[in-house]
This record gives C-alpha cells, sequence and structure tokens, in this order.
C-alpha cells in the first residue's frame, strides 16, 4: 500500500492519518505501509521523524539520513575512510539529527585473503 497526501499536512495530521488507516484497515498488520513525505521548508527528516512518533510506525534501519543504521559502516574500506576522514562517508554528524553512531564492526571487517 502506497500514500501520497499533500505536503500542506502538519506533522500531527499526517500522523492522524496513518493511525487512522491502522485502526480501521482490517489485516493492515500483514501490510507494508509506504508514505510519500515533501521536503516543505526543509522539514523532510524532522517530518520523518515525527510522523515515526505520533504513527508508531518505524523508518526502515537503512533509510538515509534517519534510519538507525544510516551512520553505521560495516565495511573495512569505509571504517578506514571514517577514520581518516569522516566526511568522506558522512556529509551530516549523526548528533546533529539526534542520532549516535554504532560503533560495533560487521561481519565483513577484516582483510581479504
Amino acid at each position: 500500500m502506497v500514500t501520497h497526501y499533500p505536503s500542506h499536512l502538519s506533522c500531527l495530521e499526517f500522523g492522524q492519518l496513518i493511525a487512522d488507516i491502522k485502526a480501521n484497515a482490517p489485516g493492515i498488520e500483514n501490510v507494508i505501509v509506504s508514505t510519500h513525505c515533501q521536503n516543505d521548508l526543509g522539514l523532510s527528516t524532522v517530518n520523518t521523524l515525527e510522523v515515526e512518533e505520533y504513527s508508531g510506525l518505524q523508518v526502515q534501519p537503512h533509510k538515509a539520513i534517519v534510519g538507525a543504521n544510516a551512520f553505521a559502516h560495516e565495511s573495512g574500506i569505509h571504517q578506514d575512510g571514517m577514520l581518516k576522514k569522516r566526511n568522506t562517508y558522512e556529509i551530516m554528524s549523526s548528533e546533529d539529527i539526534g542520532l549516535f553512531r554504532s560503533s560495533e564492526s560487521g561481519l565483513t571487517l577484516g582483510k581479504l585473503r
């Protein structure tokens, strides 16, 4: 199911629309709900996080900028680049948008043989 609403809705109104869909659509727990939020006034990140908070739907972990794993780097070459010059792989600080970097290493870290 894909929804598209006018971009003039407030975050609260948009969240309420999604909450209404969840409350009134039988079997909605078996459906992936995808929404498209416009970037009005440069508030795309804020809007996404607000919709997540009010609707109870979680942003995909791999979603750019706002996903929980958006600032995680598993590849050894990415981790090396991060140590040398962080802005090579990150155009902004995770802390600037309320996320915190994971220091866990992924399974792919290490030398190739």
